[in-house]
């Protein structure tokens, strides 16, 4: 089993960081405008938003306004670190993505393992996550939307215990 979860997890791994900063080639305006935000915030430690006619500075915003659109700056944090280590490129920019993206599908793996005290379920799990093609794609793409399978899976892993019946084993009123 351990080297099917070790074969699997090389799976993921290289499809979502082998040519991580040129496939997708170029950066998209989504994409460009994280890294600007992530800049921004390790330069001068917020944002600017150039909605208005005179540019107003965000001093470390859960939110930026993005052409008419209010997103959350999850993305922009998570990959500040990595643009102050590697510097501001497309690879650095879609790093935070890939790191996320295979630590999503090993939870899936635990997360369906959970569920049912089957690890191979888990491993079928993790080994179709680690192969779905919208999940690579958010995978290699700066977006803040890879969160979410991330988030999800990490809190259904928590929950899991808390409505398990075998928690209550023995608790049955037997009236």
């Amino acid at each position: 089993m351990r080297g099917w979860f070790l074969f699997l997890l090389l799976i993921a791994i290289l499809f979502r960081f082998l040519f991580l900063g040129s496939n997708p080639a170029g950066v998209f305006h989504d994409e460009a405008e994280k890294g600007y935000s992530a800049y921004s915030v390790l330069k001068i430690g917020g944002t600017l938003d150039f909605a208005t006619q005179t540019p107003v500075f965000h001093r470390m915003p859960l939110f930026v306004n993005v052409w008419g659109s209010t997103t959350s700056m999850i993305y922009q944090y998570a990959a500040t670190p990595f643009i102050a280590i590697g510097g501001l490129n497309a690879w650095t920019l879609r790093l935070p993505a890939a790191v996320v993206g295979t630590i999503t599908v090993v939870l899936v793996f635990f997360l369906a393992r959970a569920l049912t005290g089957d690890a191979r379920v888990g491993l079928w799990a993790m080994g179709l996550l680690a192969c779905a093609p919208w999940h690579i794609v958010f995978s290699r793409w700066a977006q803040q939307g890879i969160f979410v399978p991330l988030l999800v899976s990490g809190a259904l892993i928590l929950l899991v215990p808390v409505v398990s019946p075998q928690r209550h084993r023995g608790t049955e009123n037997n009236n």
